[in-house]
């Protein structure tokens, strides 16, 4: 059983990852229970200590990123913050620490055989002082003019820095505040607030004529292979603060999110959790639920639905959940309103499938076995779908076949959102949710600070090993 191998290496990943950081816990109130409650209407006041330093549109964030789209936030870096970045990024280029990586030549199989080269892929370099920065995010820059008696510069955000300041102490505790609210905002990604888990960051540099080609950040632990469940964090938040030049042209980073406001249900859905809210009625969060990721959509003009398909791995058939060992099976459902005897809307699983045996897959992989399944059952008789409508309305989230097809290859029933690499402007969404790409680049230079937080991944169950 490849769960059994995997939960072997679980441990030793583990280790592995804290040996490497060397990282220690911090009094950072990390809650791993149920959902925290947010108090909308005390975040973005001064209650919040993140307010003074972030400025967030808490409600708006919350909204675009639970229904899949991409929030963007201008100014997040002053234009003194943008200059101290575009610094350093100079100073690590005569280093020569930067090296082309990028993903316009996919269709090869190694990255030996892709032949990176600085005409069409960006060059990057890791951020020297983001470890650093991830072990002393306890300790926030909340105030506004920082105390000493060394002579200061007073910059156009009004905050007092020393002269000698480096950009780590700057951009990085604003980063990190970044992260520490977002665990708040996102009220299931609370994990995120860990200093422990690998949390990724990035300088990108884009001359004329480079470009990405259409990706994934994330996916669900159960495509990936072997290695999907050995890793104790995964990417939950994309990210980018873009310090390019003023005048850059092309560039922009192309999404592909769901038009769900065209497929949202008409009912009226009943707010008891801000967790659960998208901000359109009838639409359900996107991303992830109870831990399980997301991996595709359930599209379909004549039901008027758009709702977002997860996969979960550990599901036990009810006749075999007292059993001392059950094997743990593969089902997708999508999640659904019901008003409960108490008159309250509450959330349940649809299942779309019958469960089935990841072991028996040999050979063939998850994403593969769903979409050639699918579409022989929109057509068949039903042995994995529990129906034709759920067959024929599946769709992969990442569909590399439709991806490389002539003509109109953008995702089904998605609409095309650009949006382009402003200095200073800072751009969020959801990992494992939507498709992007980077247009060329036609003039000046694309530079970003980017990375990655993460969460934890989903724990094995109690029931195992």
């Amino acid at each position: 059983n490849k769960r059994l191998y995997n939960a072997v290496f679980a441990m030793v990943a583990l280790l592995s990852q804290i040996n490497v950081y060397h990282v220690t816990l911090h009094a950072l109130s990390i809650s791993t229970g149920k959902e925290k409650e947010f108090d909308v209407k005390k975040f973005g006041t001064n209650e919040s200590p993140y307010e003074s330093s972030l400025n967030l549109d808490v409600v708006r964030l919350r909204q675009t990123i639970s229904s899949g789209r991409v929030y963007v936030h201008k100014n997040f870096l002053t234009e003194d913050q943008v200059r101290l970045v575009r610094r350093e990024m100079e100073d690590l280029k005569r280093k020569n620490c930067f090296q082309a990586s990028g993903l316009s030549k996919t269709d090869l199989k190694s990255k030996s055989d892709q032949n990176f080269n600085s005409n069409s892929d960006r060059a990057i370099c890791n951020v020297p002082w983001w470890i650093d920065s991830v072990r002393n995010s306890s300790f926030r820059l909340d105030a506004k003019v920082q105390e000493t008696e060394t002579e200061t510069i007073k910059s156009s955000d009004g905050i007092c820095y020393l002269k000698n300041e480096d950009v780590s102490s700057i951009v990085g505790n604003k980063l990190q505040n970044l992260r520490l609210a977002l665990s708040e905002i996102l009220t299931n990604r609370t994990t995120m607030a860990d200093a422990n888990l690998a949390h990724e960051c990035y300088y990108s540099q884009s001359e004329p004529g480079s470009f990405l080609k259409r990706h994934m950040d994330e996916r669900h632990e159960e495509t990936k292979g072997a290695r999907g469940w050995l890793l104790p964090s995964r990417r939950s938040i994309s990210w980018l603060v873009y310090v390019s030049d003023d005048n850059v042209m092309g560039g922009e980073l192309r999404t592909f999110p769901i038009a769900r406001e065209k497929y949202a249900t008409k009912h009226k859905m009943m707010l008891q959790q801000y967790s659960s809210f998208t901000g359109i009625p009838g639409l359900k969060e996107c991303g992830s639920h109870d831990g399980n990721l997301q991996v595709g959509w359930l599209i379909s003009n004549k039901l008027s639905q758009a709702d977002p398909i997860f996969l979960d791995s550990w599901y036990i058939e009810t006749g075999k959940r007292n059993d001392e060992n059950p094997a743990p099976l593969c089902i997708l459902y999508r999640v659904t309103t019901y008003q409960s005897n108490d008159g309250i809307d509450r959330d349940r699983r649809e299942y779309i499938t019958r469960p089935w045996s990841p072991d028996s897959l040999i050979g063939n992989t998850v994403p593969h076995f769903l979409k050639e399944t699918a579409r022989a059952e929109s057509f068949t008789m039903n042995d994995i779908f529990l129906s034709k409508k759920y067959a024929e309305s599946f769709r992969l989230i990442e569909d590399r076949e439709r991806w490389s097809s002539p003509g109109d290859n953008k995702p089904e029933a998605s609409v095309i959102e650009d949006i382009s690499p402003e200095r200073g402007s800072l751009v969020l969404f959801d990992s494992v949710t939507l498709p992007h790409e980077v247009r060329p680049v036609l003039m000046n230079t694309r530079a970003a600070i980017a990375g990655w937080f993460h969460e934890e991944t989903q724990p094995f169950p109690e029931y195992f090993g």
